[in-house]
């Protein structure tokens, strides 16, 4: 039997909860900063494992960031969760004279195990570069991570050419079977 007294049914309607997804790099190089995006068609509000409440993230280290987000009717979503991991910056060294004899020239290498890319102050893309003149010279690699080295430089010098006298001594007259003493001093 019903009963008379509430002949009114109440219906409640639940409101489905929101749903949020992270999207961003999975990794970043050392050094570099990389952009997580918590992406949710009816949020209203985010809050991630750093507290921070906006739609992105900026991260710097490796680890695993989470987010939340609240809807219009005031529910809260499941955590979405990232894990970025940070790469190593590929290293280089530059291998070479220090100095040049003028007119000649000389070669620089820079050397990585890890380079997939080179770039010189010359806009020179090989891992071996000529120098003809005196200055500083500089590379940078870049590694299959994408991730770009620290500047090397490496300075080469150019010396003079010596300049040479020669004087003799002696008759100034050579005859077959003669000789005569030459002297050569730099100058």
């Amino acid at each position: 039997p019903r009963s008379t007294l509430f002949p009114y049914t109440t219906l409640f309607r639940s409101n489905p909860l929101p749903t949020v997804t992270i999207s961003g790099p999975g990794a970043i190089c050392s050094g570099t900063t990389g952009t997580l995006t918590a992406n949710s068609s009816t949020a209203t509000s985010y809050l991630w494992s750093d507290e921070s409440t906006a739609s992105t993230l900026a991260v710097t280290n490796a680890g695993t960031y989470t987010v939340k987000v609240n809807d219009v009717n005031g529910c809260t979503s499941a955590t979405a969760s990232a894990t970025v991991a940070v790469n190593a910056l590929p290293t280089v060294t530059i291998s070479g004279p220090s100095a040049i004899c003028s007119g000649t020239t000389g070669t620089l290498t820079a050397n990585s195990s890890t380079a997939t890319s080179y770039l010189g102050s010359d806009n020179s893309t090989g891992s071996s570069f000529a120098v003809t003149g005196a200055g500083t010279y500089k590379v940078t690699v870049k590694d299959a991570n994408g991730c770009i080295s620290t500047t090397v430089s490496a300075t080469v010098a150019v010396n003079a050419l010596p300049v040479a006298s020669v004087t003799q001594s002696g008759a100034t007259t050579l005859c077959a079977g003669s000789s005569v003493a030459l002297t050569a001093t730099e100058s």
